[in-house]
């Protein structure tokens, strides 16, 4: 208890402890990015600079859908065994979508990844990690990867950028409490060819 503007631990035992169960009401998406095949003649020391996502129309590849923002969930009084939380009413279109942007460029170095386990986490410089309204996209995803490099056969070799575009192949279900982790592997030479 408080007792003349102190904490006076031997007036009252040590409260009871509280555990908490934590569920988080969103979801959770996390890019990692690999090479899948190098460049060696035109490009060296790639490096990703940011991951964008954006949600597509049904059936189009081009025309941007947009991210459901808004939604109603209700958590008062739900009793542990109630099952998983809903989002309803979904509203609201990011169109210009999530830009996942680190403190400093990652390294893909000049190697190709072994595997998808080696490729590369790409963290959000502000948050660490993209969270989203757990939804069903009514079309495919569009991830946009800006990766940086060094022109190889340029005077000087100068830096330079490249947006690679990457589609699912299927609508996506984002839900609650969930992550989801996209790995997304560059091939150099497409990358360098669709400039």
């Amino acid at each position: 208890a408080l007792k003349n503007d102190k904490w006076d631990e031997t007036s009252t035992p040590d409260p009871a402890k509280q555990v908490f169960a934590f569920r988080h009401a969103l979801s959770q998406i996390k890019y990692s990015v690999g090479l899948t095949e190098l460049a060696e003649t035109d490009a060296s020391d790639v490096k990703v600079k940011s991951v964008k996502i954006e949600a597509l129309a049904t059936g189009d590849d081009e025309t941007v859908a947009g991210l459901y923002t808004t939604g109603n969930i209700d958590i008062v009084g739900r009793a542990t065994d109630a099952g998983a939380l809903v989002w309803t009413n979904l509203s609201g279109e990011n169109k210009t979508g999530y830009m996942v942007t680190p403190d400093a460029e990652i390294a893909l170095g000049d190697a190709v990844a072994a595997s998808s386990a080696d490729y590369t986490l790409v963290p959000d410089a502000t948050d660490g990690t993209l969270m989203l309204l757990p939804q069903t996209t009514v079309g495919n995803v569009r991830f946009t990867v800006t990766l940086s490099y060094k022109a190889l056969k340029e005077t000087g070799t100068p830096t330079k950028e490249v947006s690679v575009l990457i589609n699912t192949t299927a609508t996506q279900t984002w839900e609650v409490n969930k992550i989801y982790h996209y790995k997304l592997g560059i091939s150099m030479p497409q990358a360098l060819k669709q400039k």
